[in-house]
């Protein structure tokens, strides 16, 4: 077990390249299965994964930065509150192996994916800035609640295998809002969306859209759906 309040975890080391943030300076906190780590009031910076959790964790108040991912669970189960990540080069979290994760409140800035899901993610009051991709489903389920994704490539993505909710959320600012795929059980509940496009799916079987509106940006005459 591992509790830490109040505390920073860093690396010291310079970076070895010019223009570097010191991203992957070392591996990270890891939690192997079995283990549980308790984080209030946290900082993290310059790690390969800031947090790597096989077993479980109860987050904070946690600030993660400057690192290749923030939070990957592998198999583990996370339950978060309050969590700030900024300068990822890969995911700010990363779901693989059937793991679970519960986040409330917090903001992701600057990362290739904001979140990517294959397992379980129930996901609240979350805001998503400068991503590639902001929330993708890969298989399992990825439930959304009053987040939004914001100057942004994708909003989110659904795949065929995941069930994806998006419930009151939203995106402005985004080439493309929402990317179906050949998404087989992707639902939109009460949404806002702004940019480019709104959706496109190229082999779509189960697609739901309920209360959702969509504005185009600029004047560029492009299908809003494809």
């Amino acid at each position: 077990v591992l509790r830490a309040s109040n505390t920073t975890f860093f690396s010291s080391e310079p970076p070895l390249t010019g223009g570097s943030q010191g991203q992957g300076m070392w591996p990270g906190i890891h939690v192997a299965p079995g283990g549980s780590v308790y984080l209030d009031d946290v900082q993290i910076s310059n790690a390969e994964s800031s947090l790597y959790i096989e077993g479980s964790a109860q987050l904070n108040n946690l600030y993660l930065n400057h690192s290749y991912i923030g939070i990957r669970i592998d198999g583990g189960t996370v339950s978060a509150t309050s969590v700030d990540i900024e300068s990822m080069d890969f995911d700010g979290v990363r779901l693989e192996s059937s793991g679970m994760l519960s986040l409330d409140q917090g903001s992701f800035s600057n990362v290739s994916i904001g979140i990517q899901s294959d397992g379980y993610s129930d996901v609240s009051n979350l805001a998503i800035h400068r991503a590639g991709i902001g929330f993708k489903g890969v298989s399992g389920q990825l439930l959304i609640d009053q987040s939004g994704v914001y100057n942004s490539t994708i909003g989110y993505v659904s795949q065929q295998g995941v069930q994806l909710r998006v419930n009151n959320s939203l995106s402005f600012d985004t080439i493309l809002s929402l990317d179906a795929g050949d998404a087989d059980d992707f639902e939109v509940h009460h949404g806002a969306f702004e940019g480019d496009r709104f959706l496109f799916s190229s082999s779509s079987q189960s697609l739901m859209l309920d209360d959702v509106t969509f504005s185009g940006a600029g004047d560029e005459q492009r299908y809003a759906v494809d």
